[in-house]
């Protein structure tokens, strides 16, 4: 019985450490938009293309999350989603340090989505890119 119970820890453990990490890699995040460049509009395109990004961005690659979340907003135009990408998108270049284009991006958001709970995060982040460039 222990001897199994080892047999499978030794085969699972390393399974369940390799596998997110192949799964989160550069290359197949490029592999991701190989597949949804191939079919844009399916839904699974759209999701594959937001849920890419927002891993991207929990991983600390902004610059890959920026190009996802401005794919996701320019390419789908009827999606209700748009709006999260676009505030996830101005996130994503103030983090990785494009502040000029993150103030305009957080400005744009303010301009489309108004009423939108997102709209304080603008303002917020316009205010912090404001206040942090005075230093």
């Amino acid at each position: 019985m222990k001897r199994t119970l080892l047999i499978v820890l030794l085969v699972a453990v390393p399974i369940l450490i390799v596998t997110p990490v192949v799964l989160l890699s550069t290359p197949m995040m490029d592999y991701y938009q190989k597949r949804i460049d191939y079919d844009p509009e399916s839904e699974s395109s759209r999701s594959l293309q937001l849920s890419s990004a927002d891993w991207c961005s929990k991983t600390w690659r902004p610059e890959m999350a920026a190009t996802g979340y401005r794919r996701f907003y320019e390419r789908y135009t009827r999606d209700l989603r748009r709006e999260y990408a676009l505030l996830r998108y101005a996130q994503s270049l103030e983090e990785c340090g494009r502040t000029a284009d993150a103030k305009d991006t957080y400005g744009k958001y303010l301009v489309e989505y108004p009423d939108l709970h997102g709209a304080a995060e603008a303002r917020i982040g316009i205010n912090r890119i404001k206040f942090s460039s005075r230093r």
